[in-house]
């Protein structure tokens, strides 16, 4: 009688580290075509998106939080410039000059999904804690990239979709 509780208590912890592990927030960047990127996240955790402006080519620094919903939230802005396509007005967050750089905090700007596409004059790259992906090195240039947090398992799920039609 022992061993048969021990083994379904086994069975158990097994079944509860598995589901643990398999629905744990992941980040998954993928194109239209595969999964480029796929990291365990906390809440909490900040991503950072860095690119080339394109009418003021310095550099864009976009900081995201990782939400408890599974959202990412974009947080603060940073560049050097102003002028076409950036934020400005105090509407949109606190803003504050610092050195060479304009940031904007607070923004509170949520999002399930981030869509992006790459050029070569961005040089798309994302950062999560000390590790950079250069995302326009992985896909053609004017390719579609998503970014979202999701359970682990999800990206299963939508290749076994994507199999059925």
């Amino acid at each position: 009688m022992k061993k048969k509780n021990c083994a379904v208590l086994l069975v158990l912890f097994l079944i509860c580290g598995c589901y643990y592990g398999l629905s744990a927030p992941y980040l998954i960047v993928e194109s239209e075509t595969a999964d480029l990127i796929r990291i365990p996240v906390k809440v909490g955790d900040y991503v950072s998106l860095r690119y080339t402006h394109s009418v003021q080519k310095t550099l864009v620094i976009e900081n995201i939080i990782i939400d408890k919903t599974g959202s990412l939230i974009v947080d603060s802005t940073e560049y050097e410039s102003f002028g076409v396509g950036l934020p400005f007005l105090a509407s949109e967050g606190n803003f504050r000059h610092s050195g060479n750089r304009f940031i904007l905090e607070d923004m509170g700007r949520y999002f399930k999904v981030i869509s992006l596409r790459t050029g070569p004059e961005a040089q798309l790259r994302m950062q999560y804690k000390d590790q950079i992906y250069e995302l326009y090195r992985m896909v053609p240039d004017g390719a579609l990239i998503r970014m979202r947090v999701a359970p682990y398992y999800s990206t299963w799920l939508n290749n076994l979709h994507s199999l059925g039609g």
